[in-house]
């Protein structure tokens, strides 16, 4: 299946870039595994421009760069290699910028990969530090995703429930949706209703989903 126009034309600056296009959806998820625009997905973010300094063409076009990144740790989460995703991780977000809108969102993957792990006090402090709701980079949805998915899978990993963050996930999204709207993150919104033993929110919220 051919890959969506958007992702066409960032391959297609790829291309003008490196000399190489990935034409497909499956030649896309499996760049992870060998060569791909040249060299690895690693290159693509860290390679000849990051050197450079963050050149035109990746300051235009980073975001597609870093939703390849996200591509990429969603693969290794899937496929149980934590360590991968860390290593790839860690260096590529040493050249992305602290505001960039995906900075947060792949420091919850890698926080992820740390609590699989077992690297559990990083794992938090990235939380604290790189994606809770003060200092995510990303829009509302964004805040309430990554960080509710990663304070459940911190409790299903065997830790103590947090209940002071569950209370700051839950004020961060009733201020930002007070209404149902947006259904992946409404299950999100639920989850720290439930959390709460809000049940009254969790109806009303369920009302306006139907």
């Amino acid at each position: 299946m051919p890959v969506r126009s958007g992702e066409v034309k960032g391959y297609r600056n790829v291309r003008a870039h490196t000399g190489s296009l990935a034409t497909t959806k499956s030649h896309y998820l499996k760049a992870r595994r060998g060569p791909c625009c040249n060299g690895s997905i690693d290159t693509i973010p860290v390679g000849a421009c990051a050197a450079q300094g963050l050149c035109g063409f990746c300051a235009r076009d980073r975001s597609i760069f870093g939703r390849a990144a996200s591509r990429r740790a969603h693969l290794c989460y899937e496929e149980g290699d934590a360590n991968a995703a860390r290593a790839f991780l860690r260096s590529w977000l040493t050249t992305y910028p602290r505001n960039g809108l995906l900075y947060s969102h792949l420091s919850g993957h890698l926080a992820l990969g740390d609590l699989e792990a077992g690297v559990a006090t990083a794992a938090f402090q990235l939380f604290m530090e790189t994606f809770s709701p003060d200092v995510h980079s990303g829009p509302p949805h964004g805040t309430v995703n990554d960080a509710v998915s990663f304070l459940w899978r911190w409790e299903l990993a065997g830790h103590p429930r947090d209940a002071e963050a569950w209370r700051m996930m839950q004020d961060f999204a009733n201020s930002a949706f007070p209404r149902a709207g947006v259904a992946f993150s409404d299950m999100h919104i639920a989850l720290t209703q439930v959390v709460a033993g809000n049940d009254a929110a969790l109806e009303a919220r369920a009302r306006q989903v139907d």
